[in-house]
């Protein structure tokens, strides 16, 4: 499981560098900050709604 556990930081780091890279291209041509909801058509909590609920208030909009 070492292996793996590795895997996951290599992962954790490679994600946070893209998301790093995509905050600021985005910051640089929007000139907004980073994140903004009122940038978003819909923004959902997954956490709080669980994934099937998502999924089910997306296809939702987009069918509607």
């Amino acid at each position: 499981l070492p292996a793996l556990k590795s895997t996951k930081k290599n992962a954790k780091e490679m994600i946070q560098k893209i998301d790093k890279k995509r905050k600021s291209y985005y910051q640089f041509y929007v000139d907004d900050r980073w994140g903004n909801a009122d940038r978003y058509d819909l923004c959902l909590n997954s956490g709080t709604l669980g994934i099937e609920r998502c999924a089910k208030l997306i296809v939702d909009a987009v069918t509607k």
